[in-house]
C-alpha cells in the first residue's frame, strides 16, 4: 500500500463493499423475479396458445388486443468437446485420427487472464450457485 494512501484506500474499500452488498441484494431480488416470471409464463402459455390457435374472430381479436404474443424459441445444445468428439466418431472410423483432431482443437483454445477484486468471506452469487 502506498504511504499516505490509507484514508483514501479505506474510502475506496468502504465504497467497494457497499457496491458488493447492493449487487448481491439486487441479484437475489432479480432471481426471485425471474422465478416469478417463469411461473407466470408457464401458466399463461397454454391460454395464449389456445387463443392463438382458435379460428373464431372473437378469440383472434381478443388475442390481438393483448400486449403479449407467443413466439417460438430455439435452444441449441452447447458445442462441447464431448459433442464434437461424438460427431467426429460418427464420421471418422479411425479413433487415432479423431483423437488427433480433438487434441488439435483443444490446443487452439485461447485463455484470457485478468485480475479482479473479490470478497474473501463469501463467494459471489454465481459461484455459490455452481457449488450446490
Amino acid at each position: 500500500m502506498e504511504r499516505g494512501a490509507g484514508a483514501d484506500t479505506d474510502g475506496l474499500l468502504a465504497r467497494w463493499l457497499q457496491c458488493d452488498r447492493l449487487i448481491r441484494a439486487k441479484t437475489a431480488e432479480l432471481g426471485a423475479l425471474r422465478v416469478q416470471k417463469h411461473d407466470l409464463n408457464r401458466r399463461l402459455l397454454p391460454i395464449l396458445l389456445r387463443n392463438h390457435s382458435s379460428r373464431t374472430n372473437a378469440a383472434a381479436s381478443a388475442a390481438a388486443a393483448l400486449p403479449l404474443k407467443v413466439v417460438e424459441r430455439r435452444k441449441y445444445t452447447p458445442l462441447t468437446f464431448g459433442f464434437l468428439k461424438s460427431c467426429l466418431d460418427e464420421c471418422i472410423d479411425d479413433a487415432e485420427t479423431t483423437d488427433a483432431l480433438m487434441q488439435y482443437v483443444r490446443s487452439k483454445r485461447t485463455v484470457e487472464r485478468s485480475h479482479d477484486v473479490v470478497h474473501r468471506e463469501s463467494p459471489a452469487p454465481a459461484t455459490a450457485a455452481r457449488r450446490k
